[in-house]
C-alpha cells in the first residue's frame, strides 16, 4: 500500500464542491436548453449548444466529485506521472478546432438557406476544406499537448499516418448534397427526425399518416435531429424546399448526411487504431482505403439509413476490443496535468471516456426530466411563467393536421398518464450510472478502458438498430475467445460494466416508449421488425431471386467490387499464415477476430428469412482490414508461389463480378450497385442510362491489374507499382461511383426534381400539392408534410376534389407515378388543362402534373 506521504493531497471538500456546482450548472443549462418554449423564443442551434456545454459540464462535474474517492491503492494501480499543460498551450490545440466547428456551422446553415453561389460547387469545396482543417487541427492538438508522443512534437509523422483518413474526406465530402434523397428509406428517416423537433418529443417518434413510427430504434432520428438543431433547420411545415420559390438552393441532405458519414468515419479510424497495434501501420492504412472504397461502405456512409448507425460503432468496437488484447495487464493510463492559473486539473483517459459514457446518459437523464416543464407565454401580461406538468404526449403532424392522410393533433392521454413518468425513469437511468461510475471509479489500466469503450459502442449499435447491434459484436467476441481458448477472458472483460452501460445508454428510449405504447410498440419493434424479419419474410423484394446460401456471396462480390478477389484472397492468406507455427500472436489473434466476425455476421443474415442487400454491410470491415494485411504482405516481400495463385484466384474472382456488372437487360447489371442501398429491386432502369462501357473498363482494368501482379510477385519495384495500380482502380471507381454513377441515377430514385419543380411553377401556397397513390416518403419529407396524401382512389380523393371546387381552389399539383396518370385524370372529372410538368428523361418513376380545375 503507498504511504500518506506517497499519495497525491486530494482536498475532499473543495473536490465535492466544484465538482457538485459544476454538476448543478450544468443540468440547470442542459434543462433549460430542453424545455418547450413557445413559437417565436427558439433558437434551435442555441439551445443545442447550451444543452451540449451543459452536459459535459455536469458530466465533468460528476467525475470531479468522484475524484476522492477514487485514488489508486497500490503502487502497482498508480498511473504513470502526469504530464503538465498550461492554460496558453490548451487554449493553442482546441482553438482551432472551435473556431473550425462554427465555421463549418455557418456554412452548413447557409446551405439549409439556400444562400451560397453556386452551392453544389461551393459547398462542396468549403465543407471539405474545412473537414480537412479540422482533421489538420486535430493532429496539431495531438501533437502540441503530447497525446500520442511527447509534447510539442511536429505534426508530420501523425500527418502520414493519417492519408487514408484525409483520402476518406475528400472521396466522400465534396458531392454530399448532391443529390437528392433516396426513396424510400433515405427521406422518411429524416422526415422522423424533422417531425421530433416540430412536435418537441425525442421518445414517441411521428411519422405522416402512419402515425406513430416503431419500425426501428432511435439512434439515426437523434443524429439527425441534433444536426438539425445545431446547423439551425426550420421543422415547420414546407421549410425544406420553399426558398427555390425566391431563387435559392436549399440543401438539407447536408445536415440529414453529415451525421451518418462522421459516424462511419469514426468507426473506420478506431479499427485502423487497432489493426495497427496487431499488424502494422501500413496494412492497417491499406485496410482502411479498402475499406473507404468498397461500395457497401461508401454508400451507405452517404445515406441516412440506420444500417451505418450500427455497423460503424460495431466497426468501432472491434478496433476497440483489439486495443484492449494488444495492452499488456500492467499498462497504466498516462495523467496529464492542467494548469489553469492558481488551480491544476488531472485528466486522463479514464476522465474522458466516462465523460462521454456520463454525456450520452446524462443527456437523456436530463430530457426525462425536462418533460416536466415548459415555458410558456401569459396572454394577459405577456410574461414567461415556468409550468410544472405530468409527461405530455401530442399525437400528429404540427402544422398539417388538417390536411388529408394525416391523424389529427391531439393529447395521447394513455401515454400521457403512464404510470412510469419520465421523472422515475430518470431517477432509476441516474442510479446506474451512479453504480457504473462507482464501481468503475479507481480504473486505470488500458486493458479495462478499452473494453469499455468497445462496450460503449456495443451500446450505440444496439440504439442504432436493436437485437442485432447486440447480437453481432457478442457473437463475433465470444467466439474470438473460444477460438483463442480465452474464455476465461470473460470474467476479466467487464461484462458486469457492459449491462449498466446498456442501461444508462441504450435502454432510457426503449423502456420510456413501452412506458408510453406498451405492448403496440413491443409487437411492433421486437416481434414484427425483428422476430419476424428473422424468421419470415417482412417487406421483402426478392421475388424470384435465389435467397440461399449463395445470397449473399452474390451481394458482397457487388458491394465489394473492384476489391472483391482482393478480400476473398486476404482473407484466406490470413488464415493460412495464422495457422503457421511461428507466426506473431497478435497477427493471429487479429486474424481470428476478423473471422469471427465475418463468421457471425454471414450466419446470421443468411439464416434469417428477410433478406435486403445491405443487411450484410457489418461483414465488410472485417473483410476489408483482412485484404489490407494481404496487400501489405505482397508490398513488403511478394510472397511464395501460393502468392501467385491467390492473386490469379483474386483475378478471377474480380472477372466473375465484372461481368456480372456489365450485364445488359431491362435490369442491367449496372442497376445492382444502386441496390446495395435501394429497396425495390424490380423498379425500372432508366431506359437512357448505359453504363456498360465504363463498368468494363474497370473490371478490365482491376482484373489485368490482378493477373500481372501474379508474375511480378518476384520484381518489387513492379511489383509495387501494380498493387498502386490496384489501389488506384479501386480510388478511380470510387470517384465515377459518387460523381457520375451516384449523380445521374438519384435523380430516378428521390423526389427532390419533382417536388422543387412544385416549389418553382406555383403562384403561392393557395395551390395545393396532392400526392396520388404513392408511397415512396420523398413527398413528405421534401414538403415538410404539408400536401393532401390520397395512398388509395376513390370516395375520399373525388369528394376533395369537389370541396376544391367549392372552395374556389383553381390550380392544384399531383405528384404521382407515371403509371398512374390516366386514372387520376378519370377520377379528377372535368378539367380545364392537364399539363406534366416533369417527363420520363428526368424521372422515369415519378412525375408531377398542373391541374386547372
Amino acid at each position: 500500500m503507498l504511504d500518506s506521504a506517497a499519495r497525491p493531497a486530494i482536498h475532499w471538500r473543495p473536490a465535492l464542491a466544484w465538482g457538485g456546482g459544476s454538476f448543478l450548472l450544468g443540468a440547470l443549462l442542459a434543462l433549460g436548453g430542453m424545455l418547450q418554449k413557445p413559437a417565436g423564443l427558439e433558437n434551435r442551434s442555441l439551445e443545442t449548444a447550451i444543452v451540449l456545454l451543459g452536459v459535459l459540464l455536469a458530466s465533468g462535474g460528476l467525475l470531479g466529485m468522484l475524484a476522492p474517492f477514487s485514488r489508486p491503492d497500490s503502487a502497482e494501480l498508480a498511473p504513470p506521472p502526469a504530464r503538465s499543460i498550461d492554460g496558453n498551450t490548451l487554449l493553442t490545440a482546441l482553438g482551432p478546432i472551435v473556431l473550425l466547428v462554427l465555421a463549418l456551422r455557418w456554412v452548413i446553415n447557409r446551405a439549409l438557406h439556400g444562400t451560397l453561389p453556386a452551392p453544389y460547387f461551393t459547398l462542396g469545396v468549403l465543407v471539405t476544406a474545412l473537414c480537412l482543417g479540422l482533421l489538420w487541427a486535430s493532429l496539431r492538438a495531438i501533437a502540441l499537448l503530447g497525446i500520442a508522443g511527447e509534447p510539442g512534437q511536429g505534426i508530420g509523422s501523425l500527418a502520414r499516418g493519417s492519408w487514408a483518413t484525409a483520402l476518406t474526406l475528400l472521396l466522400y465530402l465534396p458531392s454530399l448534397g448532391a443529390f437528392g434523397m433516396i426513396d424510400c428509406w433515405e427521406p422518411q428517416y429524416s422526415e422522423v427526425a424533422r417531425e421530433m423537433l416540430a412536435r418537441h418529443d425525442w421518445i414517441s417518434l411521428w411519422w405522416g399518416d402512419q402515425a406513430w413510427f416503431w419500425s426501428k430504434p432511435n439512434l439515426d432520428f437523434w443524429l439527425e435531429g441534433v444536426s438539425f438543431s445545431w446547423f439551425g433547420l426550420d421543422p415547420s411545415p414546407e421549410s425544406m424546399l420553399r426558398g427555390i420559390a425566391a431563387g435559392r438552393s436549399p440543401m438539407p441532405e447536408w445536415a440529414a448526411r453529415l451525421p451518418i458519414i462522421t459516424l462511419a468515419l469514426a468507426g473506420q479510424l478506431v479499427l485502423e487504431r487497432g489493426m495497427a497495434r496487431h499488424v502494422g501501420g501500413r496494412a492497417a492504412r491499406f485496410g482502411s482505403l479498402i475499406l473507404a472504397t468498397c461500395p457497401y461502405w461508401y454508400f451507405l456512409a452517404r445515406q441516412t439509413m440506420v444500417d451505418m448507425t450500427y455497423a460503424a460503432p460495431l466497426a468501432a468496437c472491434f478496433g476497440f476490443l483489439l486495443l484492449a488484447r494488444a495492452a499488456s495487464v500492467e499498462e497504466r493510463v498516462r495523467t496529464y496535468r492542467l494548469q489553469l492559473g492558481q488551480r491544476s486539473l488531472c485528466v486522463s483517459a479514464y476522465h474522458v471516456l466516462f465523460a462521454i459514457i456520463g454525456a450520452l446518459a446524462l443527456a437523456q437523464i436530463f430530457y426525462l426530466l425536462s418533460r416536466h416543464a415548459s415555458l410558456e407565454l401569459k396572454e394577459a401580461t405577456q410574461h414567461l411563467r415556468l409550468r410544472l406538468h405530468l409527461d405530455e404526449v401530442w399525437a400528429g403532424s404540427p402544422g398539417n393536421c388538417t390536411l388529408p392522410g394525416n391523424a389529427p393533433c391531439a393529447m395521447d392521454e394513455l401515454a400521457t398518464r403512464t404510470r412510469l413518468q419520465p421523472a422515475w425513469s430518470a431517477l432509476l437511468w441516474s442510479l446506474c450510472l451512479g453504480a457504473l461510475l462507482w464501481i468503475e471509479r479507481s480504473e486505470r489500466s488500458l486493458r479495462g478502458l478499452y473494453y469499455m469503450a468497445a462496450w460503449a459502442c456495443v451500446a450505440l449499435s444496439f440504439m442504432g438498430k436493436a437485437a442485432p447491434g447486440l447480437v453481432l459484436p457478442l457473437a463475433g467476441f465470444v467466439g474470438w475467445l473460444l477460438v483463442q481458448g480465452r474464455l476465461a477472458e470473460l470474467r476479466q472483460a467487464k461484462l458486469g460494466s457492459l449491462c449498466l452501460i446498456l442501461a444508462c445508454v441504450a435502454a432510457p428510449w426503449f423502456v420510456q416508449e413501452y412506458a408510453r405504447h406498451e405492448m403496440a410498440f413491443f409487437e411492433r419493434l421486437f416481434l414484427h421488425d425483428m422476430y419476424d424479419r428473422a424468421f419470415g419474410h417482412v417487406h421483402d423484394t426478392n421475388s424470384g431471386i435465389d435467397t440461399s446460401f449463395r445470397y449473399y456471396v452474390w451481394q458482397l462480390g457487388i458491394g465489394l467490387f473492384p476489391w472483391s478477389g482482393i478480400l476473398a484472397a486476404g482473407t484466406l492468406f490470413c488464415i493460412g499464415k495464422s495457422a503457421l507455427p511461428g507466426t506473431d500472436a497478435r497477427f493471429r489473434s487479429a486474424t481470428q477476430l476478423c473471422v469471427a466476425w465475418q463468421l457471425a455476421c454471414f450466419g446470421l443474415f443468411s439464416i434469417a428469412g428477410t433478406k435486403f442487400h445491405h443487411y450484410i454491410l457489418p461483414l465488410v470491415p472485417a473483410a476489408a482490414v483482412l485484404g489490407g494485411v494481404w496487400l501489405d504482405d505482397l508490398w513488403q516481400r511478394g510472397g511464395a508461389p501460393r502468392a501467385s495463385l491467390l492473386a490469379l484466384g483474386a483475378a478471377g474472382v474480380t472477372a466473375l463480378v465484372a461481368r456480372d456488372l456489365v450485364r445488359p437487360g431491362t435490369m442491367p447489371g449496372a442497376a445492382q450497385l444502386l441496390q446495395l442501398f435501394s429497396y425495390e429491386y424490380a423498379r425500372p432502369w432508366p431506359g437512357n442510362i448505359d453504363y456498360r462501357s465504363a463498368l468494363s473498363v474497370f473490371g478490365a482494368l482491376s482484373v489485368a491489374a490482378g493477373v500481372l501482379l501474379a508474375f511480378a510477385l518476384g520484381r518489387q519495384r513492379l511489383r509495387r507499382w501494380l498493387l498502386g495500380c490496384v489501389c488506384g482502380a479501386g480510388v478511380s471507381f470510387t470517384v465515377w461511383s459518387l460523381y457520375i454513377y451516384l449523380i445521374q441515377v438519384s435523380p430516378h430514385w428521390s423526389q427532390r426534381e419533382t417536388i422543387s419543380t412544385y416549389y418553382q411553377r406555383r403562384s403561392g401556397p393557395a395551390e395545393p400539392l396532392v400526392a396520388y397513390r404513392q408511397n415512396w416518403m420523398g413527398e413528405n419529407f421534401y414538403t415538410s408534410n404539408h400536401l393532401a396524401t390520397f395512398k388509395a382512389a376513390g370516395k375520399p380523393f373525388e369528394s376533395w376534389i369537389a370541396d376544391q371546387r367549392a372552395a374556389g381552389t383553381q390550380v392544384v399539383f399531383f405528384t404521382t407515378e407515371h403509371g398512374t396518370v390516366g386514372r387520376l385524370k378519370s377520377e379528377i372529372g372535368a378539367f380545364k388543362t392537364f399539363d406534366l410538368l416533369t417527363t420520363r428523361e428526368q424521372n422515369n418513376k415519378f412525375v408531377l402534373a398542373r391541374v386547372e380545375l
